[in-house]
């Protein structure tokens, strides 16, 4: 830099002209060569709002509050490894904490990867991450780490960098919760990291998003730390929000996020469930396709356990799977086809008569 006649590893920002040197060395000439850049080199900043996430749905809702006092590490990620390292590796860039209401900024930033580190958050815990690119406004960015990374271009001042808190441990670690309509009925699937004193969900549906109703329940395992899924079929088309509602065996309650499920409700041809009601004890899957489908079939009971499977591949000249449930009770059912044992593509309520 000559107007500070020291060398840069990364060039200083500002939003004034400025003069550098370069040198460049040739490897087979052994020879330097010199030259001089005038850049206009804007910097850039981030920063937005630490609150408290009463609802722990990984969302800044109206009336959730900000926190003050939370200190707040801003590192240099030299290595952009996403890991503040430390020592000669990674280094402290600058040092901030929340303000009165929960807002924090880091202005005149040279443009680079940085990670920023939450310290002196007492009795919280980050809650959950979103990961909705559309939701990125209001959203968390804080992982379990209490760290965010982050890479700043030149002139652009991020105002999204959020950080959330729940009070306590989060009881559940909700890793992903999705829906999907499938043949006119709607299936919700979600999964679990870790539970702890987890009573049970309540599965609600909005038509504005506002109002919630319940509109079912499963259990929850208490405390666990292995992976969890669960899933929720609901026999008939509903278009709208859904959300989770986690209830503690100590009555405390958080939510999921909300997810949409939109208008798809069409009959589809390809698969077809006979006879229902079955009486003779023989179920008949007929799925009708070109080219040849590798399916894991599952039927499942009223509250969505899984009671038999089978691996099947449908052939266009072998259409047809037949079932006995014999040693089945009579009752209501679903059967689930999935593509390769992995995404489903149908779901069929029947009644064993």
């Amino acid at each position: 830099d000559i107007n500070n006649n020291t060398p840069c590893g990364l060039l200083p920002c500002s939003d004034n002209l400025k003069t550098f040197v370069v040198e460049v060395y040739d490897i087979v000439t052994q020879c330097f060569a010199y030259d001089t850049l005038e850049i206009i080199y804007p910097c850039a900043g981030l920063g937005d709002f630490v609150w408290w996430d009463e609802n722990a749905n990984g969302l800044q809702d109206v009336e959730e509050l900000g926190i003050d006092s939370i200190f707040i590490r801003l590192f240099l990620d030299v290595n952009n490894d996403s890991i503040p390292d430390g020592g000669v590796v990674d280094s402290v860039y600058s040092r901030t904490q929340s303000g009165d209401k929960g807002y924090y900024v880091f202005e005149n930033l040279v443009p680079a990867p940085y990670i920023l580190e939450f310290s002196n958050t007492n009795n919280f815990s980050p809650t959950q991450q979103v990961n909705d690119p559309a939701l990125a406004a209001t959203d968390s960015d804080l992982n379990s780490n209490y760290k965010i990374y982050k890479m700043l271009s030149s002139g652009i001042f991020s105002s999204d960098v959020d950080a959330g808190l729940v009070e306590g441990a989060v009881p559940v670690e909700l890793l992903y919760f999705s829906g999907s309509a499938i043949h006119c009925s709607v299936l919700l699937e979600w999964v679990t990291a870790s539970e702890t004193n987890n009573h049970y969900f309540e599965i609600q549906w909005s038509e504005d998003r506002t109002d919630f109703t319940t509109i079912g329940k499963i259990p929850g395992k208490e405390n666990s730390s292995e992976l969890i899924e669960y899933e929720f079929l609901i026999d008939e088309y509903l278009e709208g929000y859904f959300r989770l509602k986690q209830v503690d065996l100590n009555g405390d309650i958080f939510y999921s996020r909300i997810i949409s499920i939109k208008d798809n409700c069409e009959e589809d041809e390809a698969v077809k469930v006979f006879p229902n009601p079955v009486g003779n004890g023989v179920l008949n899957l007929e799925i009708k396709r070109q080219q040849s489908l590798e399916t894991k079939i599952e039927i499942l009971d009223i509250l969505g356990r899984v009671i038999w499977s089978k691996n099947n591949i449908f052939k266009k000249e072998e259409p047809l799977l037949e079932i006995s449930l014999t040693d089945f009770s009579k009752g209501i059912y679903f059967i689930k086809i999935k593509e390769k044992g992995v995404k489903t593509v149908a779901v069929e309520k029947f009644i064993l008569e």
